[in-house]
């Protein structure tokens, strides 16, 4: 199984960049290689806690930028013409590489 990590300015920016590369076709997955966990929002703590009038603390969080979302691919494709088996076709690839982010050290979210 192959993990992209997928980041756009906003849903409708995601949306359009995997239907455009043909792994999402009505919102859903295409091909049965493909799993989509949309995630949305991503928030981080700030390092700053908020105190209430009971003396409990909690974590102060502020949301990173972007829409975001993983993309498994379960199974390469067969070959293209004159190149290897691939995850994706190459004009999936261009489709998809303006969101495609680098592997986090520490996922939100992960693929069991």
């Amino acid at each position: 199984m192959h993990i992209l990590y997928l980041k756009a300015p906003d849903r409708a920016s995601l949306e359009a960049a995997l239907e455009n590369a043909g792994i999402t076709e009505d919102g859903a997955p295409a091909d049965p290689r493909f799993l989509v966990d949309v995630i949305g929002a991503i928030y981080r703590e700030t390092g700053e806690t908020l105190t209430d009038e009971r003396g409990f603390e909690t974590p102060v969080a502020e949301p990173v930028e972007g829409f975001h979302a993983n993309l498994a691919i379960r199974w390469p494709v067969p070959a293209y013409p004159d190149d290897e088996p691939g995850w994706l076709s190459p004009e999936a690839w261009e489709a998809i590489q303006p969101i495609i982010t680098p592997t986090p050290d520490t996922p939100k979210r992960v693929w069991a």
